[in-house]
């Protein structure tokens, strides 16, 4: 009875994706996916930090949190942004809007995002990196250092390690 049962349901799922293209096709890149929810992590947000700012937590310092100060950070944990009430917390997930250094190459969305050598800063993964990046996320607009805004929307995946095409990884 359970395997006809587990026939039947994929069957009729399969007719219901068939029947509606738009279930059948997947996104292209990260900026075509619609907006996400902001999830929120309970850790303390650190000293100095403001709303668009990157921070990385390093598993020496379990509970703190820290602005992220240099290029690539392998910890790369979230970014500070203003929650409903007017307070500061740290996002880990969802669409944000995240603070880039000024001296970075341009930035299209899909590109994945690292921390740069600006404290709090993104800069668009490389190439010339050595080893496969750890990413904050992915970008969903796009951005150019003549742009008078100073912050990309982002769709956060911190700490997911991936491929930068046309890179040569030693790991």
């Amino acid at each position: 009875m359970g395997k006809f049962l587990l026939i039947t349901a994929v069957l009729i799922s399969s007719a219901i994706i068939a029947d509606d293209p738009a279930l059948m096709s997947f996104p292209a890149s990260p900026a075509e996916i619609p907006g996400w929810d902001i999830v929120y992590s309970e850790l303390p947000v650190p000293v100095k930090a403001r709303p668009g700012e990157v921070v990385v937590r390093i598993p020496l310092y379990e509970n703190r949190t820290f602005r992220a100060e240099n290029q690539y950070n392998p910890y790369v944990y979230g970014v500070v942004v203003q929650d409903s009430t007017g307070g500061l917390r740290i996002a880990t997930g969802g669409e944000v809007d995240v603070l880039v250094d000024k001296s970075a190459d341009s930035i299209k969305a899909g590109d994945w995002l690292v921390t740069s050598g600006s404290t709090g800063r993104i800069m668009r993964a490389g190439a010339d990196w050595p080893v496969r990046p750890t990413v904050l996320g992915a970008a969903l607009t796009d951005w150019f250092p003549e742009d008078s805004l100073a912050t990309v929307k982002v769709l956060l995946t911190p700490g997911e390690r991936v491929s930068i095409p046309g890179a040569d990884y030693k790991d």
